[in-house]
């Protein structure tokens, strides 16, 4: 399956990577890292993570979760969001 990310979800990638990269530059990019590598997984296991809500499913990456849509044969990436709130 083919990885799409949304507008909103590279959104949040980018304020991600600037709020940790302030204080750790290096541990800003092996989060966004790790956040692509969970991504790319889906591709191969789309049910890997836990039903959301409206549709969607959840994939714990912690402390971060990746909200998505299995549109077939598309995993639509739709926000990334720290685990401490809710989406």
């Amino acid at each position: 399956m083919t990885i799409r990310w949304s507008q909103t979800a590279a959104s949040d990638l980018e304020n991600i990577y600037d709020l940790i990269a302030r204080d750790k530059p290096g541990a800003a990019l092996d989060t966004i890292e790790n956040l692509f590598v969970a991504a790319d997984r889906l591709g191969e296991f789309p049910q890997l993570g836990r039903a959301g809500e409206l549709g969607t499913r959840q994939l714990p990456v912690p402390p971060f979760v990746i909200v998505y849509r299995i549109i077939d044969p598309v995993i639509s990436i739709e926000a990334v969001f720290h685990g401490s709130r809710r989406y």
